[in-house]
């Protein structure tokens, strides 16, 4: 199986100075696992309640944590969604703010031949 997925977040990872990701063990309640790329920090906390759904997640999120519409061009976002509780290899939503449309659009990963 192959697959791949476009948007920003990886490019934005490496601009902020961290070459990957380990995330060991399972929290209890969905979280948020916050990379500060400015402030070069990492905080861990409980994801809002409101949204299971990726597309209105990451438009929650989005707005939660850009100070400025301009900002929002510099948040990515990668959520798991309802599909990861269904599928055995994973189902991931990178998101990108479209600066045109004025909203966030979300590429997948988890689908292959």
């Amino acid at each position: 199986m192959d697959s791949n997925v476009g948007a920003f977040f990886w490019p934005s990872l490496k601009f902020s100075g961290f070459d990957a990701i380990e995330i060991q063990g399972k929290a209890k309640n969905d979280v948020v696992v916050f990379i500060d790329g400015v402030g070069h920090k990492v905080e861990i906390f409980e994801a809002p309640e409101e949204f299971v759904d990726s597309h209105l997640l990451v438009e929650q999120l989005t707005e939660m944590f850009a100070e400025t519409e301009n900002e929002k061009k510099n948040i990515g976002i990668v959520s798991t969604g309802a599909a990861a509780e269904h599928s055995l290899i994973g189902m991931f939503y990178f998101s990108f703010y479209d600066p045109k449309r004025e909203k966030v659009k979300l590429k997948q990963v988890g689908r292959g031949v």
